[in-house]
């Protein structure tokens, strides 16, 4: 009888918290079109290009560092 009354309790608990768990807020950005040349991918941050855009900020890394600020 105990036990069935706790894994009453556990699942309702479990319900409960995926109910009121939010989603997470989507974040979205908006890209640009650069003129007249696109930069070199290569993963160096020295092309010219980089100069002329601006940073959008608040975002988070998955990688090396799970929701970490951008490295």
């Amino acid at each position: 009888m105990t036990s069935k009354l706790l894994t009453a309790v556990l699942l309702l608990t479990a319900v409960a918290l995926a109910a009121a768990t939010q989603p997470a807020a989507k974040k979205t950005y908006h890209t640009k079109h650069i003129n007249p040349h696109a930069p070199v991918i290569d993963g160096r941050l020295d092309d010219p290009v980089w100069e002329k855009l601006e940073w959008a900020g608040d975002f988070t890394q998955r990688e090396p560092n799970d929701g970490k600020p951008p490295s």
